[in-house]
């Protein structure tokens, strides 16, 4: 199954990718620093990292290929 999933470097999302790759899963993950997912990501090669400054303007092209699954988790503005 390979999954894209949005807000891949918060709390919620970190886990939900660390899960998704420890079942063998592909999973492209959309965030808006590269360097931070590189950061706090786990290393693995089924995990592509697709940096979007603004998801608002993101072509679905950009990250969707016959995906089985979309799991947005990515929002502006939260507070710590």
């Amino acid at each position: 199954m390979h999954m894209v999933v949005t807000g891949a470097t918060g709390f919620i999302g970190r886990a939900v990718v660390a899960a998704a790759l420890s079942r063998s899963h592909d999973v492209t993950a959309v965030v808006r620093s590269a360097d931070k997912a590189r950061a706090v990501l786990p290393q693995h090669a089924a995990l592509t990292i697709h940096e979007a400054v603004d998801l608002d303007n993101i072509q679905p092209a950009d990250v969707l290929r016959g995906d089985d699954a979309l799991i947005h988790l990515a929002w502006q503005e939260v507070g710590k």
